[in-house]
């Protein structure tokens, strides 16, 4: 059905950047391009495309410039209260329909019952408040004049500025301070939804950037072929990312992922199943009602679910100051 994204996926190249990203259909896994699962959803949310609002959500309060968000961003930890705001880019490539944007959210939606489930699972609290008919103020529409496919093309994002716009957009129509009132947290993550095909990524908090900087993913409503939805539990590695998960399916030298880490996890059985190694089932397919991907010992430790010493004195690479904050390290 997705057959207006097939012309352009194929002239996307996979680059891999100094990012967190979704392992996606470049050669991880052997898998055929099917059609995109048709998804029915009994919710009835009302995605107005004629409104003339950025927002849906119109608050009083001005962005909030001036709060600390060091060491982790804006997504704290995942253990207690956070808040996964939706954001609909209406760029002019953009051609949503009504069921796309309600799979999306569902799958937004699935994706954080599941992460507070492993919470309970491994004995934290965890509350993720999203975009619902319950929280309708956590859905952000806004219209901006760059196309999609820039941000698809990761290679053109990082080298033209993209991410950086993106970042700033962020900051001059959300305001934090409004979310933190209505919903008793300052922890916030950001799920930016484009209209195009491509790999999702996120972008997270480093030391060095702007104070105040948002954490986000980069949700492209289809996979790179533009042959069906994004996975389900690629949203949820995603937001995963947001709250200090690193990716275990390949080397990442700025986050203390080596090629020793990568090696040995990549050859334990094991590992096939966790979240940050594999977004796939057993067999390579997508799953769109169920993850049922766990969480390793290292993204247990990663996120701050469990302590981390025993992963640390294994693979000091991965020793962090701050729990769920990522630090740029040099392997």
């Amino acid at each position: 059905m997705n057959s207006k994204h097939i012309i352009f996926a194929a002239s996307v190249l996979s680059v891999s950047l100094v990012m967190t990203a979704c392992s996606d259909d470049d050669g991880f896994w052997d898998i055929s391009t099917s059609e995109a699962l048709e998804q029915q959803t009994n919710d009835n949310w009302n995605w107005d495309t004629e409104t003339s609002d950025n927002s849906v959500y119109q608050s009083t309060f001005e962005s909030a410039t001036t709060v600390e968000l060091r060491p982790q961003g804006s997504a704290k930890t995942l253990e207690g209260k956070s808040v996964i705001v939706t954001v609909v880019l209406d760029t002019p490539d953009a051609t949503y329909t009504n069921e796309e944007l309600e799979f999306t959210n569902s799958s937004i939606d699935r994706s954080c019952r599941y992460l507070e489930a492993q919470g309970d699972l491994y004995g934290k609290n965890v509350t993720l408040y999203n975009y619902s008919e319950e929280h309708p103020d956590l859905l952000y529409r806004i219209t901006y004049d760059e196309d999609a496919s820039v941000a698809a093309d990761s290679s053109l994002a990082y080298s033209n500025g993209y991410i950086g716009r993106i970042q700033q957009l962020l900051k001059d129509e959300i305001p934090l301070g409004s979310i933190y009132d209505a919903y008793g947290t300052d922890s916030i993550g950001f799920m930016v939804v484009y209209d195009v095909p491509g790999n999702s990524y996120s972008q997270v908090y480093y030391p060095g950037y702007d104070d105040t900087y948002y954490e986000w993913t980069a949700l492209f409503q289809y996979n790179i072929y533009g042959s069906r939805y994004e996975n389900l539990a690629c949203v949820a590695h995603e937001i995963l990312h947001l709250f200090g998960a690193v990716d275990l399916y390949r080397v990442s030298g700025i986050d203390g992922v080596t090629q020793d880490i990568y090696d040995e996890i990549s050859n334990d059985p094991d590992y096939e199943m966790a979240i940050m190694y594999n977004t796939y089932n057993e067999d390579g397919s997508y799953d769109y009602e169920n993850i049922p991907q766990f969480l390793s010992n290292i993204t247990l430790a990663m996120i701050g679910f469990t302590d981390d010493s025993g992963i640390v004195e294994r693979y000091p690479s991965l020793s962090r100051e701050h729990t769920a904050a990522f630090e740029i390290k040099y392997y």
